[in-house]
């Protein structure tokens, strides 16, 4: 995934899937590799779709423009995603989605997004829907397009949540006509490698929002909840990656470009490498937020 670039879109080569975003870039590495898939067979099985596979592991794209009623689309889209990926376990999704924070016809795009793709997971697995949940996050974009990006893999994907939070597909029916369907983390060991991926984390307690109009409070109750799930995990806390040989990603979304020096001062050290943008969060109330992977190499 690129990001700071001029306009949203897919892009395949001999390479393998590129997704331009056109979200500004703030600070750290412009570029986040999602898959490394040795000898992958590349497929574009539709306009605006990109799948490459190989024997333990898959990523997929999908970057569609946005006409017509948004949870129509995200339910297409993600029918199309759960097909392809029928005989593997998804691990992680990220979702840009537009006008994340805008309404359609009386309803909030990202609850619409979300009615959408709890639809695609009901229409696949039905009631058994919550226990094929990835990690997931899901920011706004400010261009009519929707971008889904996923990786999945051949090997068991185990799922974990924050004992500080309500599961996200347990928030009550005041987030939406359906619930976000995710988890907030998982994790998965094939091909020489453990993948730990931490969803899009924010200022939440339970489920409700906490440390309104307070970034560096919000920045601190994120952080506590990202090392919530990294001790479930087994995991180091933020910024002890090295003594675990756990190689940290992290990416950090600012609803504010304003925001960016106070944010960088309260990560320290942490900030050196991580990848910032600019980009509205899934609640209007929310500053920012912060999504890690980890990967473990034998």
């Amino acid at each position: 995934m690129c990001f700071g670039r001029p306009e949203t879109r897919l892009v395949t080569d001999e390479r393998g899937i590129a997704v331009h975003l056109g979200l500004p870039h703030l600070a750290g590495p412009a570029e986040e590799v999602i898959l490394e898939v040795a000898d992958g067979t590349l497929e574009t099985p539709l306009p605006g779709s990109a799948l490459l596979a190989g024997d333990q592991w898959m990523a997929g794209a999908f970057v569609r423009p946005w006409h017509g009623p948004l949870d129509e689309l995200s339910a297409g889209v993600y029918r199309e995603l759960l097909l392809h990926a029928r005989g593997w376990n998804i691990g992680r999704i990220w979702n840009y989605v537009p006008a994340i924070n805008s309404e359609t016809t009386g309803l909030e795009n990202y609850r619409r997004f979300n009615l959408g793709r709890w639809q695609a997971y009901h229409d696949t697995f039905g009631d058994g829907l919550t226990a094929q949940l990835p990690a997931a996050s899901a920011v706004g974009l400010r261009e009519d397009m929707l971008v889904t990006v996923f990786v999945a893999t051949r090997a068991p994907v185990q799922r974990i949540e924050n004992p500080q939070q309500v599961p996200a597909w347990r928030y009550p029916a005041a987030y939406g006509p359906k619930a976000p369907s995710f988890v907030r983390a998982a994790r998965a060991e094939a091909g020489g490698r453990r993948w730990s991926w931490i969803s899009g984390t924010a200022s939440i307690r339970g489920h409700e929002s906490v440390a309104l109009g307070d970034v560096p409070g919000q920045l601190a109750v994120t952080a506590e909840n990202l090392n919530m799930v990294l001790a479930a995990m087994d995991l180091p806390r933020l910024g002890d990656a090295a003594a675990g040989g756990v190689e940290f990603f992290t990416k950090v979304y600012l609803r504010r470009a304003d925001d960016l020096a106070t944010v960088q001062a309260g990560l320290g050290a942490l900030a050196e490498g991580a990848l910032i943008v600019e980009a509205d969060i899934c609640r209007a109330e929310l500053e920012l937020e912060i999504e890690v992977t980890g990967v473990v190499s034998e």
